[in-house]
């Protein structure tokens, strides 16, 4: 990758946001300035604000990592960020699945009349050109009780 001069508003609204999550608001200036020059490390090697605070709020609510330095992001922000690519390709495909089930396209229609099988079945063999097995007069027109 190639070193991209870090955005210093970015590199606080990051620190910010990590100090929020992870304290109760109070810190000392030390702790401060080494959040937000592990940020701007992150936003030189090219990740972006959303993938950094993304990264934050994946390994906070969903790893449930007690993460005490935004500095830990240097060795796992590689990992995390293909984790959250698959959970959301994942959701995607659910979502996707949810839909064509929820529509009429794999619904299949319910046979109220006997006759209405017959006609149903007797369209599909004309529309593929199929011979009945045992002669049409045989196969559709059987009298009752046989």
């Amino acid at each position: 990758m190639t070193a991209v001069k870090a955005d210093g508003t970015a590199a606080k609204d990051i620190a910010s946001y990590f100090i929020d999550l992870t304290t109760d608001g109070r810190v000392t200036s030390k702790v401060w300035s080494r959040t937000i020059t592990n940020a701007k490390y992150l936003l030189s090697c090219g990740y972006t604000k959303d993938e950094i605070i993304n990264v934050i709020d994946y390994l906070l609510n969903i790893k449930h990592v007690n993460m005490f330095s935004l500095g830990y992001l240097n060795s796992c922000i590689g990992n995390v960020l293909k984790e959250i690519q698959k959970l959301e390709e994942k959701e995607k495909l659910q979502q996707i699945k949810k839909e064509l089930t929820s529509s009429n396209v794999f619904q299949q229609i319910e046979v109220t009349d006997d006759n209405e099988s017959k006609e149903r079945n007797r369209e599909k063999l004309s529309r593929l050109g199929v011979q009945p097995r045992f002669g049409e007069e045989l196969a559709f027109d059987l009298p009752e009780g046989q």
